[in-house]
């Protein structure tokens, strides 16, 4: 989905965004709730 705006409020996708930025997302269809977080290190 491409980004738009309308009356001067940009909508975007947020898995778009969270691609963009690097973070996991996660969907709780129970509370239907959003969760960006930073990815975890790994362990070496």
């Amino acid at each position: 989905m491409r980004p738009f705006t309308v009356d001067g409020i940009a909508f975007l996708s947020v898995n778009a965004l969270a691609a963009a930025l690097g973070l996991n997302l996660r969907f709780d269809e129970e509370t239907n709730t959003i969760y960006l977080t930073t990815p975890q290190p790994a362990n070496t």
